[in-house]
Order: C-alpha cells, then structure tokens, then sequence
C-alpha cells in the first residue's frame, strides 16, 4: 500500500486496462475527456501519434464498449466541455489551427473532430463573428490571433451563401405547400362538380 503514493499520476491506471472500467454501471457515462495514458500514449516514442494511428488511444480511454459520437453529439458535448471557446449564444472566432488542440486533447479520430468543427464554424452565428480585427480564442477562452481581412470575407462569402440555399429552401418549400394545397382544392372541388 506504502508504493501507490510513489508512482506517477500518469501511470496512476495501467495502459492494459480502459480508463473507463472504474466507472461504475449504474452511474451515467460521464463525458469523454482524454486521459493522462492517452496522452502518454501520444507523447511516447518519439512522435506525436502512435504508431497504430490513435486506435489505441481510443481503447485507452473508452474500451470497446463506447461508439464515437455522431459531430453534432461531439459539439454538444464540447459545449459543456469547453465553455470558453464553444458558446451557443453570442460566438467568438476560434484560433486558427484548433482542431490540432482538439486532436491532443480529445480521443477520437481527427476525421470525428473536423466534422464536428465543421458543424460549429459553419453556423450562422459563428460566421457573423468572424469580422476584420476580431480575436481568436483558444480552447481556454485566451485571445489567439486576430481575424484578418480575407478571413472575414471568406466566413462573409460563406455566410451569404448559406443564406442564399436557406432562402431557396424556404422558396421551395412554400411552393410544395401551395401545390399540395392547390391539389386539395382541386380535389375536392372537381368531386363536387362530377
């Protein structure tokens, strides 16, 4: 008992065995978070990525029990996660090269993490808050980099093409209803003529 105390918080879980098998069944599944095998997986050896392409550092931290989460799963949960960088009202741009930080941090594979990424910068909000001049954050909430001027109109060009496809969506949509309508009425009347 006297040798638990000596070793290392990060050999504190030995790497045969998934983070995630103290847990118990009846508490919930608490949110994933990298843990510290994870990233002594990742730092070992060399390099930044095991060799097996971060497989094991999912196995590390989940076991074969838990299924990636779906990007819109993922945000939600970076939402909690990570409140100073992902908000859900009033947005602030995120620090270039991000999804670099969230590779370290987080478990899943970095495909997972661009989508979900991609779900959040392509809001309208989060495309509104990328203005000339506006600071970065990181996922910590600290300023970053500033948005530059070619940023801003790529996210303005991106924000007016996003409106244009809501707006024919919309257009096509009221078009559906009034044929559907149409159609009703012309039913209806046609068998009251006959």
């Amino acid at each position: 008992m006297a040798a638990a105390p000596q070793a290392p918080a990060s050999h504190a879980t030995p790497p045969s065995e998934p983070a995630a098998a103290s847990a118990s069944p009846s508490s919930p599944t608490p949110p994933p978070q990298a843990s510290d095998d994870a990233a002594a997986v990742s730092d070992g050896a060399g390099g930044a990525e095991p060799a097996d392409g971060g497989a094991a550092q999912n196995t590390l931290a989940f076991g074969a029990e838990h299924e990636a989460p779906s990007p819109h799963a993922l945000l939600a949960q970076w939402y909690k996660r990570y409140p100073q960088a992902f908000f859900k009202g009033h947005t602030r741009p995120l620090k270039t090269g991000i999804h670099l930080d969230l590779c370290a941090c987080e478990p899943w594979p970095e495909k997972l993490v661009r989508r979900a990424l991609a779900c959040y910068v392509h809001l309208p909000r989060y495309l509104k808050s990328v203005r000339e001049g506006a600071r970065r954050v990181d996922l910590q909430g600290a300023d970053s980099d500033v948005v530059s001027a070619e940023e801003a109109k790529h996210a303005k060009r991106q924000l007016e093409a996003l409106q244009k496809k809501q707006q024919v969506k919309e257009t096509r949509q009221r078009a559906d209803k009034l044929d559907r309508k149409i159609g009703e009425l012309l039913a209806k009347h046609g068998r009251r003529d006959a």
